[in-house]
């Protein structure tokens, strides 16, 4: 075996060669360098077309960004053998547990939503089935795109109030449709239909059983129908037979999903808003957690997350639910699963004895995505006990801790900015409760995360979040006292925009951010960091270049690794 550096050079030979090569010195070895940079101008020679959509892939992989060098990151023992082997056996992978057991693998899902102007590229690539549409493929995509919009949105209304069967587009079903695509890629990773609904169109996959399909079939939609609003679910099996025998197994299911769902749904919460704090810091017009004013994709509250545990309950003790109790949990507006972060989603594969996470968090950040599917995937093989000690943290209670805000005058301005959505009366939909968020109770995320300094590291930040509440009141109430209504809404888009960065900063100030990525660091195994490591370089190669050339590249540099 070569030593490390050249095998570091090979190695990232093989990800320019697979993600952007065309000419013919596509297997011309690169010098190796230290620097990751040095490697830029070469990529601008051989591949001036995709220079930097290649490089930017190679600088995101290797971690540019951070303090470190490609040799550093391709130390952990990533040989090309290792990743020859995972890639050509596209392996499945199975939870803790259930390793090799037929039927038992990871699946993953996802979805794309489009908003209705989105629809042009989707209109390309499907039109419906007679007898709602009886005109040829070449009628079809002879219209204009504006014309197929109408087209399908007079169909749409037209079917509206027939029975189900007879409607193009029934309820959250997909829609009558046939898929018209020539690109065989693209016919591949298309679905047959879509689905609409509430005015937008939603591309919806089949499960996959390997990360690598899932991720290659995002790649492969988000390149031709441009990216839409993504969402990931990632489910695993639940063995109901060995659990109704077992109580000391259901409880300990019990204590490991609370404690998952609690743990990284903080975890994600705080991530966002100390992002959104540096957003805000580069530009103070930038909303920063526009989150915390949506009503589904919020924080988790105690309101929600009493359903979550009261359904965790239910689903570890077997109890029996109906189609339509697993229905309502994706549609009621007060459901568990409308929050900004980390879903339990029963309704989605309980029939099928499994369990299922849905990421909601990712919107159009193809990265948050990739790293998600590693995330779980990491953990579902690693198992969850370590997360236990976190499944009794103190919930964010809205109604509570909204009270501690002082004065009621800022209690007052919080709801005029943030006023409960639509005509609903739902607690969980009064908006403004949430930027009450710094005032929960962490104590226990104190105690569960050894860190006893933090307590007065978060009053402190808890003061100054009340502090800066009362400056932007005063300001905004001065405002308010012009009569004309331009300078009213200005008024209050700009104390919108300070409260969230007060807000978003309270993330950074508290210390909790920073002590649950130590925390969350501490629980990735360093023994099995190299697998974690090999996971995410199969990833990376197969998703740039979905077809068998990638696995045929590692081969041929193996060949010069082992040589």
């Amino acid at each position: 075996m070569k030593n490390n550096k050249t095998q570091s050079a090979l190695l990232l030979t093989v990800l320019l060669a697979s993600s952007c090569a065309t000419g013919p010195d596509r297997y011309t070895p690169v010098p190796y360098r230290e620097d990751v940079s040095f490697y830029q101008p070469f990529m601008a020679d051989r591949f001036p077309a995709g220079a930097k959509e290649c490089w930017d892939s190679v600088r995101y992989f290797f971690g540019a960004e951070k303090p470190n060098t490609a040799a550093d990151l391709l130390h952990n023992q990533v040989t090309a053998k290792k990743i020859t082997e995972a890639m050509a056996k596209n392996p499945l992978r199975y939870p803790k547990g259930f390793e090799g057991k037929e039927g038992y693998q990871i699946q993953y899902g996802f979805e794309s939503e489009y908003l209705h102007d989105e629809t042009e590229v989707l209109l390309k690539n499907y039109m419906p089935a007679p007898p709602f549409y009886n005109d040829s493929k070449e009628a079809w995509l002879a219209m204009t795109p504006a014309a197929r919009l109408k087209k399908m949105d007079d169909l749409i209304d037209a079917s509206e109030d027939a029975a189900p069967e007879d409607q193009l587009f029934a309820y959250r079903a997909k829609g009558k449709l046939i898929k018209i695509t020539d690109d065989k890629e693209l016919n591949a990773a298309l679905p047959d239909s879509f689905v609409y609904d509430a005015g937008h169109f939603e591309i919806v996959l089949d499960p996959s059983n390997t990360a690598e399909e899932i991720i290659s079939k995002i790649k492969i939609i988000n390149k031709n129908l441009g990216v839409g609003s993504m969402q990931l679910t990632v489910s695993n099996p639940l063995d109901k037979a060995f659990l109704k025998e077992n109580k000391a197994a259901r409880e300990e299911l019990k204590s490991e999903l609370l404690g998952y769902y609690n743990f990284m749904n903080d975890f994600d919460t705080l991530s966002k808003l100390e992002t959104g704090y540096e957003r805000f810091l580069k530009d103070p017009k930038v909303q920063a957690v526009k989150s915390f004013n949506h009503p589904w994709l919020g924080p988790m509250n105690k309101l929600k997350h009493d359903k979550l545990e009261k359904l965790i309950d239910g689903i570890v003790e077997g109890k029996a639910y109906s189609e339509d109790q697993l229905k309502q949990m994706s549609y009621l507006v007060v459901s568990h699963k409308f929050i900004g972060g980390l879903s339990f989603r029963p309704d989605v594969a309980y029939k099928k004895s499994r369990l299922a996470s849905e990421v909601r968090d990712c919107h159009q950040n193809v990265k948050c995505i990739e790293d998600r599917i590693i995330r779980e995937t990491y953990f579902l093989m690693k198992g969850k006990e370590s997360f236990k000690s976190f499944s009794t943290l103190a919930q964010f209670d809205t109604e509570k801790n909204f009270s501690k805000i002082k004065p009621n005058d800022v209690q007052n301005m919080l709801s005029a900015l943030f006023p409960p959505y639509g005509q609903f009366e739902q607690t969980e939909l009064e908006l403004y409760r949430n930027f009450s968020f710094p005032f929960r109770d962490w104590s226990k995320h104190v105690e569960t995360l050894g860190k006893p300094g933090l307590a007065t590291q978060i009053a402190d930040a808890q003061t100054a979040y009340t502090e800066a509440l009362k400056k932007i009141m005063f300001e905004y109430n001065a405002k308010m006292i012009s009569a004309d209504r331009a300078t009213r809404e200005l008024a209050k888009t700009e104390a919108q925009t300070k409260v969230m960065g007060a807000l978003a900063e309270f993330s950074k100030k508290s210390g909790l951010t920073d002590a649950m990525k130590a925390k969350y660091n501490e629980l990735l195994n360093p023994e099995e960091i190299k697998n974690f490591d090999i996971l995410k370089f199969t990833f990376f190669i197969k998703a740039l270049r979905p077809t068998g050339e990638s696995i045929a590249l590692v081969s041929f540099y193996e060949t010069r690794l082992t040589a």
